[in-house]
This record gives structure tokens, sequence and C-alpha cells, in this order.
């Protein structure tokens, strides 16, 4: 019973790998811009994302791309229920040009393990 104790206190003190974004920039940019068409400004749980982006079902595929989403800032998470950023705004909506370009490398920062290697 003791091995079985320590295998199981192993493997909630093993290290994770830095979390990182499963697409591009571009393609979440992208993906937050059919959502926004889609469902407007407002609060989606993951399910109405899911559906808003055309998937029948929440599953692994779009669970990812919405993680993705959020470690780039461009969408904000609270709780079970997500909505567009400001910084989702600043791509999608932008009065100048320096003004997207900033937010892109906001962006592009976000993600933890891109901000290590930066």
């Amino acid at each position: 019973m003791d091995s079985l104790t320590d295998s199981v206190k192993a493997k909630k003190n093993r290290q994770r790998s830095t979390p990182y974004p499963g697409i591009t920039l571009q393609k979440a940019v992208e993906t937050v811009s059919d959502l926004e068409r889609a469902l407007g400004k407002r609060l989606y749980s993951r399910t109405a994302i899911a559906e808003g982006l055309g998937a029948k079902k929440l599953n692994g595929p779009m669970v990812r791309k919405i993680a993705a989403l959020s470690h780039y800032g461009l969408l904000a998470r609270e709780g079970d229920v997500y909505q567009l950023s400001n910084l989702s705004g600043s791509i999608l909506h932008y009065i100048e040009d320096s003004e997207r370009k900033r937010a892109l490398q906001i962006a592009s920062k976000t993600p933890r393990l891109f901000s290590k290697i930066i």
C-alpha cells in the first residue's frame, strides 16, 4: 500500500511543462474574430464558444483552441465564463496601425512559455 501512496504522491508532485498555445497568433486572431462575428461581445461558456466556432460539441481540439486564445490574452476568463479581452479589441478594432501592431506584440509575449524564452 505504501508504494501505491508513494506513486500517487509522485504524480501530484511531478513538474508540469510550461503551458503554451497550440495554434499560431495569426490563427488565434482569426479565431477570435470569427467568435466575435458569430456570438458578439458578451460572456461565453466554453460550449458556446465551441458552437460559435462551428463545432458540434466541445471536444479536445476545441478545448485546446480556447486555451490558446486565453494564453495569448485574447480571451479573458473568470471561472467558467469567457469574454473577449481588451487586447482582442485593440487587435480587431484598431484606429491606427501602430495600435494594432503594439497589441499583437503584447499578445505574442503573453503566453508563459514565450515570455520565458524572450
